[in-house]
């Protein structure tokens, strides 16, 4: 006779459950684990993941995606680092709470970082939700992803790292511009907008190893990921994504 095993209550909510034949691309050049770290930050960052939900456990995303345990194991570290995920021992692994939310008056940038760019790659892609919420665009529009290294001004090395998204709509008055210059002077010099209205959020992170690679610096230095998105009477016209090396810039905020 077996006896019986009660079990307490579970709210099925605060559990992820990921479909089947998810698989990252071994022939991108993009290392493995930085593409399960942006797919896992893609669900936290849109909401899809919520706050103290557990995550899948770690046979379960190797599963899942294709790819060794070490592989899930140093996405997992890097989304730690990053604040996004927190480990329990002994319960799992959960999406951390967000981080405490302070007035920005001024994000400081290295003054010898110069206008020019040099560009890593410009392609049409589908927009993540989190780009989708972002731009306030329709689940079937494309966008244009421009990634760029910024240089500094005297010794042409790199200062940044820059992921900027146009609207489909936006890339067709500019498309034949000069991309290593600042691409939001072309706008304004295209469609005559003031773009006066800027939202920003600045996060602490540890580079990855691509990342590193761009910016001529050790793998998991520490940086600063700046969003912005720069707005024309309400309207999101541009959303960027900027790495500075902690060390070369710093920002002021109320106290």
């Amino acid at each position: 006779m077996y006896g019986i095993i009660s079990l307490p209550n579970l709210d099925v909510r605060t559990f992820i459950y990921l479909k089947k034949g998810i698989r990252v691309q071994k022939k991108t050049g993009v290392a493995l684990y930085y593409q399960v770290i942006e797919y896992i930050r893609e669900k936290i960052e849109s909401g899809e993941w919520s706050a103290e939900t557990r995550i899948p456990s770690e046979p379960d995303l190797c599963s899942q995606f294709g790819v060794s345990r070490a592989t899930i194991r140093q996405a997992l570290n890097g989304l730690v680092q990053e604040g996004l995920i927190v480990k329990r021992q002994g319960i799992g692994t959960f999406v951390a709470q967000p981080a405490l939310v302070g007035d920005l008056i001024r994000f400081v940038i290295p003054e010898k970082l110069g206008s020019q760019h040099s560009i890593i790659s410009i392609n049409a892609i589908s927009p993540t939700l989190s780009i989708i919420n972002r731009l306030k665009l329709k689940a079937d529009d494309k966008v244009i992803e421009i990634y760029r290294i910024r240089l500094f001004s005297n010794s042409k090395e790199p200062g940044s790292l820059e992921k900027t998204y146009l609207p489909q709509e936006i890339w067709n008055g500019i498309s034949g511009y000069d991309f290593t210059q600042p691409i939001y002077k072309m706008i304004k010099e295209r469609y005559h907008y003031e773009m006066k209205h800027l939202l920003s959020e600045v996060r602490p992170i540890a580079i990855n190893d691509d990342e590193a690679l761009y910016l001529q610096l050790p793998s998991q230095t520490l940086a600063l990921l700046l969003y912005r998105t720069w707005l024309e009477k309400d309207k999101p016209i541009m959303f960027t994504k900027i790495i500075f090396p902690a060390d070369k810039c710093r920002y002021l905020s109320i106290s």
